[in-house]
This record gives structure tokens, C-alpha cells and sequence, in this order.
């Protein structure tokens, strides 16, 4: 049962070209707005959780993807707005740079690392290069990478 991607992907093809499954396809397509009035109410609830105590109970189902979209958001943020420079990006040994020298080396790794996140947000876990390649997603070493930069500068995230 070793099958690869594309074997996958071309079985999944076949199935969609059957009358069953465009029957469903269909009957989705219809019954849409309906499934919409039918969420409406958990929409409430969650924007309602996320005011209260930060974060919903559907951010929590998924609290990797959530986390990763924040982490990148406010990396991002602070790309486009941050005035300070963390220590870490000043005490080098090229420590006379301008302020402006040391904020864009800060903003090239923090945009290094901002796409990790956001394509983690995006796409999950890649399982291989191969499915990273057609179906996108983070391979595990990337991750890794951005996570242990993010623990090592978890207190410079500031502004």
C-alpha cells in the first residue's frame, strides 16, 4: 500500500469523474446556503470565545495551524512597524551599524521565517519534498528551524 502521490492523486480523479460523485457535488452546491445559515451561530460563538478569552474552541482544534498564523502575523506586524532592534540583532560584533543597518538585518530573518509560518498556517505539515512541491506545506526540518528561532527570540518580540 505503498502508493505515491500522483497514484493517489490520479484514483482521486477517476473517483471524481463518476456520476456519484457529481451527484454530490451538486446536491452540495444547492444545499450551501443553507449549511451557512446552519453555522451562523457557532460563527457567534467563536468571535464571541476569541473576545473573552483570546482564542475559540475551533482555534483550539487546530492550535498548531492557529499558533503559526500568529506568530506570523505579529512578526509581520512588527516587520512593517517595529522601531526597536532586540538585543540580539545589536550586541554583534559589527555593533557600530546604524540603527537602520541592525532593523534590516532584524527584517530579513524575521521574513525568513514569517513564510515558514505562513505557509505552515496555509498548508500544514509537508510529508516529503514531493508533496511540498505540489500541494505545498512545511517540511519538518523547516519548521523546526522557525521554532527554534522563535523560542530563541521570544522575549525580543517586542516594539
Amino acid at each position: 500500500m505503498n502508493n505515491s502521490l500522483r497514484e493517489i492523486m490520479e484514483e482521486f480523479e477517476k473517483e471524481r469523474s463518476t456520476f456519484r460523485w457529481k451527484l454530490k457535488y451538486y446536491f452540495r452546491k444547492l444545499t450551501a446556503p443553507f449549511y451557512k445559515i446552519k453555522k451562523y451561530p457557532r460563527k457567534i460563538k467563536f468571535a464571541y470565545q476569541r473576545v473573552t478569552r483570546g482564542f475559540s474552541d475551533q482555534d483550539a482544534w487546530n492550535g498548531d495551524i492557529y499558533l503559526a498564523g500568529q506568530i506570523a502575523g505579529i512578526a509581520e506586524w512588527l516587520v512593517e512597524n517595529g522601531h526597536g532592534v532586540p538585543a540580539s540583532y545589536a550586541y554583534q560584533p559589527d555593533f557600530n551599524d546604524p540603527v537602520e543597518i541592525m532593523a534590516e538585518r532584524r527584517d530579513a530573518e524575521y521574513r525568513k521565517h514569517i513564510a515558514v509560518f505562513k505557509e505552515y498556517a496555509k498548508n500544514g505539515p509537508a510529508f516529503d519534498q514531493e508533496w511540498k512541491d505540489e500541494l505545498g506545506g512545511v517540511l519538518d526540518n523547516e519548521i523546526d528551524e522557525s521554532l527554534q528561532w522563535f523560542a530563541k527570540h521570544f522575549l525580543e518580540l517586542w516594539d
